[in-house]
């Protein structure tokens, strides 16, 4: 970057025509007139104006300069994504999680592996229903209710999201999560996928490179690239046609994405046009109850036009 320096008129003292004016003829001292006050703030503004304005510059360059990868890494700090869980804060990342939840994308995400999954708040893999959400459902239905997997046992997934026990028993404690209500189970899954999946634990090389995959995928997931990350991020669940794990049938969970989209744009534009509506109402009811808006303005003088 080209160094920046100041205008010479602003560091250089401002000097006084050699050709004395009337006044100065007249003067008693015949010296020349020392600026006064005023004159001295005025260059003092205009030097301060200046520094301000090449701080502005110089900031703006920096900004412009700033390489595309800084923000990745910035999320991936927040996420911890470089840490093992054990280091991590997890009532810290349990409220960044819960902040995610607001995101269109976030629950577009979500509502895919659920719909993939035909997946119920209290449903078991097997078709077994627990009684309630206070738990997982692993924990209070009979082991002849988790579905035979071959090759790997029994499955005990449950819930929206097909969690399964042993991850719900590494990610609950850790996230503060007491129930297995549809809230905690959308927390869950997210954090299975910041962690890096079942692979979270791995120290193979395969292990560690599917693990970094899953984790790519949730900082897809950050960034708005829900399609990318709908690929990277669910290895965990059969279904989705970027899972290795055995499965009868494959869904592309991009192509998903946009189906429940177009389904639901409809019932997505009713949902603001009735807020927009709502809103109106209020605001036009709270306007004719009495002038109470007006009045308010009026006695704190913020209703004034100044004439």
């Amino acid at each position: 970057m080209e160094n920046e320096t100041l205008p010479s008129n602003l560091l250089q003292p401002t000097t006084v025509g050699t050709a004395p004016s009337a006044a100065d003829a007249n003067s008693s001292t015949g010296r020349e007139p020392v600026l006064g006050g005023a004159g001295r703030r005025g260059r003092t503004r205009a030097l301060t104006a200046t520094c301000v304005f090449l701080l502005v510059g110089i900031c703006g360059a920096r900004g412009a300069l700033a390489k595309p990868g800084d923000k990745v890494e910035r999320l991936r700090a927040a996420y911890a994504l470089d840490e093992s869980v054990e280091e991590s804060d997890g009532e810290l990342m349990r409220r960044k999680l819960y902040r995610l939840l607001s995101r269109d994308d976030v629950r577009l995400f979500l509502k895919v592996i659920q719909t993939a999954e035909a997946g119920e708040p209290d449903l078991m893999v097997g078709g077994c229903r627990a009684p309630n959400l206070k738990k997982h459902p692993a924990l209070s239905l009979p082991y002849s209710c988790r579905y035979p997997v071959k090759g790997l046992g029994r499955s005990s997934a449950s819930g929206n999201y097909q969690l399964t026990l042993q991850n719900w028993q590494k990610i609950a404690p850790f996230l503060g999560l007491r129930d297995f209500s549809e809230t905690n189970q959308a927390l869950a899954t997210l954090e299975l996928i910041r962690r890096g999946g079942g692979a979270a634990e791995a120290y193979t090389e395969k292990g560690f490179a599917m693990k970094r995959r899953i984790q790519g995928g949730f900082l897809k997931l950050l960034s708005g690239d829900i399609d990318s990350a709908l690929c990277m991020s669910t290895q965990d669940w059969a279904s989705s046609s970027c899972s290795t794990l055995p499965a009868p049938s494959r869904v592309v969970y991009a192509s998903l994405a946009a189906d429940i989209r177009k389904r639901e744009a409809p019932r997505t534009r009713a949902r603001r046009v009735e807020t927009e509506a709502r809103v109106q109402h209020e605001r036009v009811g709270t306007e004719g109850a009495g002038g109470r808006v007006k009045s308010t303005l009026k006695s704190s003088g913020r209703g004034r036009c100044k004439q």
